[in-house]
């Protein structure tokens, strides 16, 4: 049983990312796991990447991932989830575009 999850990221790592996709040891924080959110917490994603490194919603992507669930690990907050796994990218989207598409009731991205 595969979900979508999202991670957003600055537009600069994307090229990277596709080629070697989402891989754990590449974090920059003090945990080295792969950052993923669900659907309903993406616009707070979006402003938490975008505040926290001091980078314009404008320069961000969003990257979908497909994920069996119970390889992820729940962190604080529902709906945000940290995975050790190297995982590859089905899907990309501007974080400016998405948000400004109003409130997410689906899943985006499709392939």
């Amino acid at each position: 049983m595969w979900r979508r999850y999202y991670h957003v990221t600055h537009r600069d790592n994307v090229a990277n990312i596709v080629v070697a996709g989402l891989d754990p040891t590449m974090s920059r924080g003090k945990h080295k796991v792969v950052w993923l959110c669900s659907v309903s917490r993406l616009p707070w994603a979006i402003a938490h990447v975008s505040a926290g490194h001091q980078w314009p919603i404008e320069k961000l992507r969003v990257l979908s991932v497909h994920v069996d669930p119970r390889s992820l690990k729940t962190w604080r907050w529902r709906g945000i989830y940290i995975s050790d796994l190297n995982l590859p990218v089905y899907g990309l989207g501007n974080a400016e575009q998405i948000l400004a598409q109003g409130p997410i009731v689906q899943p985006l991205m499709e392939k």
